[in-house]
């Protein structure tokens, strides 16, 4: 409890899964470098306990895949022979009463998910299982399938970017409001509130294109930004 990572020269590798216990906390410091393994190793994050990532604008904290060579060098020592992608790594897991803040991180490259073996049919960079999320301007990129679902608990975020990945959100229940973000390039949906989960507010966020996100509720929808689908409060935007 109390541990402080701090990447300081070096970044920090994580293969396998780390885990942090309940009643625990783990604290990332400002410019510090995880890279995730990738095959034969996946790297994963277990978050029972409490999460603090929060880096600053001149430090940001980077969680990225291990082929990752533009920031902390060429951890993996093997030149150009690999480069980064989605699913190079897996997941950063939020039980259910744990707590989470992300604040100036950077996170590309997750969502491994092979067999469904963590939850069928669900690829994801980070998923909230009920816990307390909070977002702030930070970076979600590259990620399969999507860079957050969420089932339960509660997802706020803030003057973040969602952009490259399959999915930026994907919502089957808890509480999600995200606000003053940008949404774009996504190439499936922004924001997919998949059946009867509740509204998802996302105002005034950029979706990508002046016209504000096109609605995949409406037969001809106006909007030619990212695409939302379901219950989501979108305007204004």
């Amino acid at each position: 409890d109390g541990a402080v990572f701090h990447s300081e020269d070096l970044p920090i590798i994580v293969g396998g899964q780390l885990t942090v216990l309940p009643n625990q906390t783990v604290t990332i410091a400002p410019g510090t470098v995880i890279k995730m393994g990738s095959y034969p190793s996946f790297g994963s994050i277990l978050i029972q306990g409490h999460l603090i990532a929060e880096g600053t604008e001149e430090n940001k904290i980077y969680i990225t895949s291990i082929r990752d060579d533009s920031v902390g060098g060429d951890t993996n020592g093997d030149g150009d022979a690999t480069t980064p992608a989605p699913r190079n790594w897996s997941s950063i897991f939020l039980e259910n009463g744990s707590k989470a803040d992300f604040d100036h991180t950077m996170l590309s490259y997750g969502g491994f998910n092979y067999n469904g073996e963590y939850l069928i049919g669900v690829a994801a960079a980070i998923y909230n299982r009920g816990s307390d999320l909070t977002i702030s301007n930070s970076l979600f990129s590259d990620n399969n399938h999507t860079a957050i679902f969420a089932d339960a608990g509660v997802t706020n975020i803030s003057r973040s970017e969602f952009t490259n990945n399959l999915m930026g959100i994907w919502s089957r229940g808890g509480s999600i409001n995200i606000s003053n973000s940008n949404l774009h390039n996504n190439t499936n949906f922004a924001i997919y509130n998949d059946g009867n989960g509740p509204q998802i507010d996302a105002r005034n966020n950029w979706w990508g294109d002046i016209s504000g996100p096109r609605d995949g509720n409406l037969f001809n929808p106006p909007g030619l930004g990212d695409t939302i689908v379901g219950n989501v409060l979108y305007t204004p935007f």
